[in-house]
């Protein structure tokens, strides 16, 4: 089937995935099959997807994790962001974190609102996938998350907020050295970062990749009676 597949004869894979998830053979042979019949007919393969995505099967559901990430498309990301609407919490979360790994823009709406309400797994999985989707657009649902009297949920923000913002500055460093008109625009965004970090009523610390203090902000200036002048450069220990 794969070699059918490879040679541009995705049909043909396809019914012959087909035959071997309907013959008598272990099951390893059926769930490979499954997940080859799906690949095989493309956005075509959308309705066996969700049938794993739906399977109360757990290792069929995993093939289905496993193939939507694998799976291209505009169509698919609608699917996956379907059916993490309508499932339970717990299976919902699994599906934010297929989202967040495939990044389809496209899908970023929904994760937003779930980040905003909704079991809190579900908002925790999503908080983690607007952390992932490296986007300044997600700064200002981040930070006001970020206030939330839940304690967890407000962790989870101000670390994305923090990761955020190292992503940002990461990225500016490299793109100094390539595109000149790149760094401009990735200067901006690292603006926005620090003063959205800045302005948090909630204690801030960020670092680089190096573990160096690169954000100390003023309520946590205020929190420690210790300046940012005075920590800005140094290693977090």
């Amino acid at each position: 089937a794969e070699q059918l597949l490879d040679n541009g004869k995705a049909s043909d894979a396809a019914a012959l995935y087909d035959e071997v998830r309907q013959a008598d053979v272990p099951k390893t042979r059926i769930i490979e099959a499954t997940r080859g019949a799906i690949l095989a007919r493309g956005a075509d393969g959308i309705p066996l997807l969700v049938e794993q995505l739906r399977s109360d099967d757990r290792k069929m559901l995993q093939i289905g994790v496993v193939t939507a990430r694998e799976l291209p498309g505009k169509a698919v990301a609608d699917a996956v962001v379907a059916e993490m609407l309508n499932a339970t919490p717990e299976r919902g979360a699994l599906l934010l974190h297929v989202l967040a790994e495939r990044g389809d823009a496209t899908a970023l709406p929904a994760i937003v609102d779930v980040a905003k309400s909704g079991p809190k797994p579900m908002r925790i999985a999503a908080i983690g996938a607007l952390q992932n989707a490296g986007s300044a657009s997600c700064a200002p649902t981040l930070l006001g998350i970020a206030a939330e009297d839940d304690a967890e949920i407000a962790s989870a923000a101000k670390t994305a907020l923090a990761d955020s913002m190292r992503y940002v500055e990461d990225r500016l460093e490299t793109s100094r050295s390539q595109l000149r008109g790149l760094s401009v625009e990735l200067d901006n965004l690292r603006r926005l970062h620090r003063q959205i970090l800045q302005d948090l009523p909630l204690g801030v610390c960020a670092t680089d990749n190096q573990g160096k203090i690169v954000l100390w902000n003023l309520a946590l200036e205020m929190m420690t009676g210790v300046e940012a002048r005075q920590l800005i450069g140094t290693r977090l220990d």
